[in-house]
């Protein structure tokens, strides 16, 4: 569909939450959203009074005297309640406390069970961990990288947490694994290698006395600032000093990517 010449059409199929939401001070919540059917020529607004229950609005309230989480929760219930097919939303919970955050997963989870098109855009990982199945990176205006959770999960690139017997065997691994996070008091190691390493990791523990080994699931955070420290290695290249560049629990030796 040509989205100039059929945008009427269009509307009635897409529902969409901006990031900055504009509301009229001189209409409660109720008028607003039955004003919004009405402009959508929308007959049923059962499904409306069902989200108003389910994130526990108000709706009588004026909208002047609205926090800033409830006129959020007023802008989802506007996207959602015309049941499109696809739905924009930027920064959706964006105001919402961790109760109606969740609510937001449950509604979102909800609709993809009924085959919905929904694309959002968020700076909270965890957010788009629970709700989303492929994941576009931007920066500066242009998609950089793109995963699906899938990827995420299976990635090749595994972050280990092991606890030594003593502090010989820590020192013995930090020979190996200078640029790992080590807490010594624990005698505890966190290295984060690539599939092909796991031989080498195996090879070096042999020789220690180990309490315990287990993996640590990496999180899209953690994801997403490998992949943005290993794009500005690139982009500075030898502008950076020969050396092990550190963020956090990792690790990026940039005379291994040469």
């Amino acid at each position: 569909m040509d989205c100039w010449k059929e945008q009427k059409k269009i509307q009635r199929h897409v529902g969409y939450l901006p990031g900055e939401l504009s509301f009229p001070d001189d209409m409660t919540g109720l008028a607003y959203l039955k004003l919004i059917a009405k402009m959508r020529k929308q007959k049923d607004f059962s499904y409306a009074e069902k989200l108003l229950e389910f994130f526990e609005i108000n709706p009588d309230t004026g909208m002047k005297r609205m926090s800033k989480g409830m006129k959020q929760k007023i802008g989802i219930v506007s996207a959602f309640m015309h049941d499109p097919d696809i739905l924009l939303l930027d920064e959706p919970t964006s105001g919402l406390d961790p109760l109606m955050q969740n609510r937001f997963i449950e509604l979102v989870e909800q609709e993809k069970g009924k085959g919905k098109t929904i694309i959002l855009s968020s700076h909270i990982f965890v957010e788009v961990e629970k709700t989303c199945d492929r994941i576009g990176m931007i920066r500066k205006g242009k998609l950089i990288q793109e995963v699906t959770i899938d990827d995420l999960r299976h990635s090749q690139f595994k972050t280990y947490k092991i606890e030594f017997s003593d502090s010989t065997s820590l020192a013995l691994a930090r020979q190996s694994y200078p640029g790992a996070e080590y807490k010594e008091e624990q005698n505890q190691m966190v290295v984060s290698i690539n599939d092909s390493e796991i031989n080498d990791l195996i090879a070096v523990l042999s020789k220690c006395r180990i309490n315990f080994l287990k993996e640590e699931k990496h999180t899209l955070e953690e994801y997403f600032m490998q992949f943005y420290v290993e794009l500005v290695l690139c982009a500075y290249g030898d502008c950076i000093s020969n050396g092990i560049f550190h963020y956090g629990r990792q690790s990026y030796d940039r005379r291994k990517s040469r």
